[in-house]
């Protein structure tokens, strides 16, 4: 009997030391049973952050992978770094200290290469005597001197990719100072208090539910709350970021010299801005961090030029003082991280992305990303958020699109069979909104052999009107011919339709409407119609005439039509979806669309001869 009492109190103490079980959260790798964020702003403009978790280790893979280890990134230059506390305890109950070998400082990975700033520091602490259903104690703080950024400004988000049972958001500023703060996907209030020194602003928001890791799933802060907070007003901030603006955008003669080489046979303005735009993003080494940890302060464009790395903003900077040189109008933009977030400048953290918009090129602003490869006059992820131009940093507009972002797919043509069951023929196709920067030849006749989905086609572009900028489209006539004769069983042949099942259906998406939690945007949705005119010999017949089938719901349409008129076969195929499904009826809709686009009974032809 006595050991037994004993067995129930061990028992007892395990549950109190470790709160949960894995099957007490279902399909979970831990749970946080408290976050604790706290940001102080001193009167002589330093800050205080102090940060503190207690997380609950479920699973293997939850220390293996996940929580093993803690990330702090921090700059040496305005910032020190201090860890409070760092305990794990066992499932026995066993308390282990991090030892001092476990607690580290590296260059950051973004930084590696990029050599302005590799000053940077991040902390690495690793965890011991972590294992399954143990629970680690976590906590550090980061004092900032004044000068790094003016005042205060913060982004918490409300969630994470594990339960969370409490989360703590609290803000301090010296009293009758301004906080402004707001919520996006959320609603909740804090309480404030007014103490002799300091208003005092909480947040507490309990049993949060984890975010589940899902296939094509935007940005957590695209559907998560997140809190922004500000002591900053857009003055400021303008003040701060530009406060060498006199020869900011100072190219330097070596800066010079090298787009008078670039531009020297280009004649016209788009080809001069793409120009230059391909080598800042090919030539300048690109680090992409979270902004507040430069204070946002760009370098100067001869600097990023001399030194061939940088930051977003640098090579916006960068780019837009080539630009200027070549006589081309310009000025860098900065872009909201998400579509929900406000054009507020003074809420600088929802600002992480830096395009260079030229206003006067043929009459339409092209807006050019000086980090990546883009596809069309305004970079895809442009659409729907805000952007503010660096001349004019107290007013922002949503980019709701323009004729660039408009795209339709149309691929069209006649395919004719002979009597040795060889093909031949002729086909257009037209992408509208895709006026592609890089477009060739070559490359165009890359796309068109993609859509045939076979190897023994051969294709001869016949007009090269490729790219036409007034027109936002890129199109072209071509001829094509097999060298082989189509493969036959049993008297019956299985011709490939072209275009097949469409480029959406390639990307083999998934939806089971029952068990999905979060939203789903598929990035890359555009209109997609395929007309084709099939000619068969006489002596031929169509098998399958299953393939019509047709499809219109909330989340768009899909058409399949076929027609036998003669020896002509007469297909017409449209797809067209929205982008963004947000709840079980739009993943139904979607999951009907994508059933008609998968079915292999719908990309095929079978010919009897």
């Amino acid at each position: 009997m006595r050991n037994f009492i004993i067995l129930i109190l061990v028992l007892l103490i395990f549950i109190n030391v470790n709160g949960q079980k894995s099957s007490d959260y279902g399909n979970t790798d831990a749970v946080y049973k408290e976050i604790k964020y706290e940001y102080t702003l001193n009167p002589d403009g330093s800050t205080i952050f102090n940060y503190e978790h207690k997380v609950n280790l479920l699973t293997g893979y939850s220390f293996t992978r996940v929580f093993g280890e803690d990330f702090i990134s921090y700059n040496p230059l305005y910032q020190k770094v201090k860890i409070t506390k760092s305990v794990t305890t066992m499932a026995d109950g066993k308390q282990v200290p991090t030892p001092k070998n476990g607690i580290n400082e590296v260059l950051p990975g973004f930084a590696s290469g990029v050599a302005p700033y590799n000053h940077l520091r991040e902390v690495v602490v690793s965890h011991t005597g972590i294992e399954k259903n143990s629970s680690v104690d976590f906590g550090y703080t980061i004092e900032t001197k004044p000068g790094m950024i003016p005042g205060m400004t913060g982004k918490v988000i409300i969630g994470g990719r594990c339960p969370i049972n409490k989360m703590s958001i609290i803000v301090r500023v010296p009293k009758g100072k301004m906080l402004k703060y707001n919520i996006v996907n959320g609603n909740y209030k804090p309480v404030k208090a007014n103490g002799d020194k300091f208003d005092t602003y909480t947040w507490i928001i309990e049993n949060i539910p984890q975010v589940e890791v899902e296939h094509y799933q935007p940005e957590m802060e695209e559907f998560s709350p997140v809190l922004f907070f500000s002591t900053c007003n857009s003055k400021e901030i303008s003040e701060h970021i530009f406060s060498n603006k006199s020869d900011i955008y100072d190219l330097g003669y070596e800066g010079k010299a090298i787009v008078d080489t670039l531009l020297k046979n280009k004649a016209s303005q788009i080809d001069r801005a793409i120009e230059l735009k391909n080598y800042v993003v090919k030539n300048v080494a690109n680090m992409i961090c979270d902004m507040t940890l430069l204070g946002y302060k760009p370098m100067k464009a001869k600097e990023t030029f001399s030194r061939n790395s940088g930051s977003q903003l640098d090579k916006a900077i960068l780019l837009s003082a080539m630009l200027e040189y070549a006589g081309i109008k310009s000025k860098p933009v900065f872009v909201s991280n998400t579509s929900k977030e406000q054009g507020d400048i003074s809420f600088i953290n929802q600002f992480n992305t830096f395009y260079v918009l030229c206003e006067d090129i043929d009459k339409y602003p092209l807006f050019l990303d000086p980090c990546n490869t883009q596809s069309n006059i305004t970079p895809d992820k442009l659409l729907n958020k805000y952007y503010i131009p660096f001349d004019n940093i107290e007013t922002g507009t949503v980019f709701k699109g323009n004729a660039s972002n408009v795209k339709s797919l149309e691929f069209s043509g006649e395919l004719n069979i002979d009597k040795n069951l060889m093909v031949s023929g002729k086909g257009h196709i037209e992408l509208t909104g895709f006026y592609n920067f890089d477009y060739t030849k070559d490359k165009i006749k890359s796309f068109v052999t993609h859509l045939f989905k076979s190897p023994n086609i051969n294709i001869k572009i016949k007009e090269e009107n490729i790219n036409q900028v007034a027109k936002y489209k890129t199109e072209c006539n071509f001829e094509f011919t097999s060298p082989v004769s189509l493969m036959s069983m049993n008297g019956t042949i299985n011709l490939q339709i072209p275009g097949g099942s469409g480029i959406l259906a390639e990307n083999n998406i998934t939806v089971n409407p029952s068990t999905r939690h979060t939203p789903i945007e598929l990035g890359f949705i555009y209109p997609e119609e395929y007309k084709w005119k099939i000619n068969i010999p006489e002596n031929m017949k169509l098998i399958n005439k299953t393939l019509t089938a047709k499809k219109s719901n909330e989340a768009g349409q899909v058409l399949n039509e076929i027609n036998v008129k003669g020896n002509n076969i007469l297909i017409t195929r449209k797809i067209s979806m929205v982008n963004f499904y947000e709840n079980n009826k739009a993943f139904s809709d979607l999951k009907e669309l994508l059933e008609i686009l998968n079915d292999k009974n719908q990309k095929s032809l079978y010919i009897s001869y």
